[in-house]
């Protein structure tokens, strides 16, 4: 394992109470290519409620056996199915012998109602019965409705998800289609130690449950902890993540569950700090810690950093250079906590103060000078969510809620989060319909690395050169074009794949208004 922790700015004033923000990265060690991978020890719990009928049922059935396909002998399945009745398909076995395991999902069909807590708890009686102290123990919960049978309180179920995280069974939840509890299913995962996927497809769910799959594999390490203890020089400590916490000896202690080969996982305090006097002051100290299995037995694997900063004079403060690095985790997670506030005030129909919050964090990317292409790709999708609450209630509907929900969970993946984030974004986008805003029409076009002034009667977007704005590496040839009418601009596209305007699918001329935004591909074009 590797580790080190290091704040946003090296130096703080002396003298004055400070706002400082302190990263944990944890890199997992390489696998062991000469090791065998952890044993799985899964149970699949598959909702076969009235409302999983046709491609829902079949798509989750064929995804379920090609998982199947990917176990061993060494690894155990069970399998679960429910309506309002708990069906037990498969008690724990072995994946020797694939056939059973076909045998009993082939079969299955929509019945009744959800009893969602039913058939979750007998996974985790199953995965509990033969719990691998050695491997990597996990319930996979899929459902597309309501809990409306058994519990179905979000809150209690979440703090019954953490109560089996602790007794070593953690739970991966699929939400399907649109009519399924995104709360729910997002705090069971989080409480529960594992992931939370959106499948508003059902073709994906065979790649979704192959993903996870290939995480488990990766597994080097369990019950990974961030322990950070400070001084009293500390006036408090804040996480900007939602890892469950706890206190140990004094030191508060950070749940991040597992740990991954050669994968970055982060912690994020935001410590406001006291009047300091010039020189290195100790803060306290950040303890990391997981179980690492070897051979027959379980390594406890520690590392302590003591956490030292710099206070200097006003002079010497004037020249400090931001750390890009944390700066970036930084601006991910405040992104993460404005998403979680506009879905807020969506759901409270606050659109505007919705839309406010979403412009003022893109901004905030923007006012930052990063070059980071996730971050700039971040600020994007914050402005087209941005005009999908200025449109409010026409925007606003069940997969809108369902996408914010996802980018919203899962942060703490880094990589795999920015790529699912990309994917989702993509897709919910090209499934709504263009918008006019009927603003004032604009005077230039601006896009990363140009700006172009619209004082000519036609501007043509493309892949091929002879184009006034040419995008080699994401438009087709002859993508689309602006073409002046009069006083205003219009946006008509000539593409297969589409074109994007104001987060939504252009069909036939779009009069074009100042703050309208544009998509091709990955590229953003604003008018202003």
């Amino acid at each position: 394992m590797k580790s080190r922790i290091k704040f946003n700015h090296k130096i703080i004033k002396a003298g004055k109470e400070t706002k400082v923000y302190l990263l944990v990265k944890v890199t997992g060690p390489k696998g062991d290519t000469n090791r065998e991978r952890l044993p799985l020890n899964l149970s699949v719990v598959i909702d076969r409620s009235g409302s999983m009928s046709g491609d829902k049922l079949k798509y989750v059935k064929l995804a379920a056996k090609e998982l199947v396909s990917k176990l061993g002998p060494k690894d155990r399945l069970s399998l679960v199915a429910y309506d309002d009745t708990i069906q037990r398909l498969l008690p724990p076995k072995s994946v020797s012998d694939k056939q059973p395991f076909y045998d009993a999902i082939s079969p299955l069909k929509t019945g009744g109602m959800t009893n969602l807590s039913g058939g979750w708890l007998q996974g985790c009686d199953y995965v509990g019965s033969e719990l691998e102290v050695k491997g990597v123990n996990r319930v996979l919960l899929l459902t597309d409705g309501l809990a409306n049978r058994g519990i179905s309180d979000s809150g209690r179920l979440a703090v019954m998800a953490g109560q089996k995280k602790e007794q070593g069974i953690s739970t991966t939840t699929f939400g399907v289609g649109m009519d399924y509890n995104e709360d729910l299913l997002s705090r069971m995962a989080s409480e529960g130690g594992g992931a939370f996927y959106f499948i508003d497809n059902p073709d994906q769910a065979a790649g979704l449950f192959a993903e996870e799959l290939t995480d488990l594999y990766n597994v080097v390490g369990q019950n990974l902890q961030v322990a950070i203890d400070t001084e009293t020089k500390v006036r408090s400590v804040k996480q900007l993540y939602e890892y469950p916490r706890g206190e140990e000896r004094g030191a508060l202690v950070y749940q991040l569950g597992d740990l991954y080969a050669e994968e970055d996982r982060y912690q994020l305090f935001e410590l406001h700090l006291r009047e300091l006097n010039e020189g290195e002051i100790h803060l306290g100290q950040v303890t990391i810690s997981y179980d690492r299995i070897q051979g027959e037995g379980i390594k406890k694997v520690e590392r302590t950093h003591e956490i030292v900063i710099q206070a200097v004079t006003a002079e010497e403060y004037r020249k400090r250079r931001p750390d890009k690095e944390v700066q970036k985790m930084v601006l991910i997670q405040e992104a993460r906590m404005a998403r979680a506030k506009a879905l807020e005030l969506a759901d409270q129909r606050e659109f505007s103060k919705a839309q406010a919050i979403l412009e003022e964090m893109a901004e905030s990317i923007k006012a930052s000078r990063t070059r980071d292409e996730e971050l700039l790709d971040l600020r994007d999708q914050l402005l087209e969510e941005a005009r999908d609450m200025e449109f409010g209630a026409q925007r606003y509907d069940t997969y809108s809620r369902k996408s914010q929900m996802s980018k919203i969970s899962n942060v703490d993946r880094f990589s795999r989060s920015f790529e699912m984030q990309d994917d989702l974004h993509l897709r919910k986008v090209m499934s709504a319909a263009s918008i006019e805003r009927r603003g004032p029409a604009p005077l230039q076009i601006s896009w990363r690395g140009g700006r172009l002034k619209l004082n000519v009667p036609e501007v043509r977007i493309g892949s091929a050169p002879d184009n006034d704005i040419v995008l080699e590496n994401y438009a087709e040839e002859y993508h689309c074009r602006l073409i002046r009418r009069g006083r205003d601009w219009y946006l008509e596209d000539s593409s297969q794949g589409g074109t994007i305007a104001n987060a939504g699918l252009v069909n036939g001329p779009f009069r074009l208004s100042r703050g309208d935004i544009i998509r091709i591909g990955k590229v953003m074009l604003e008018l202003e």
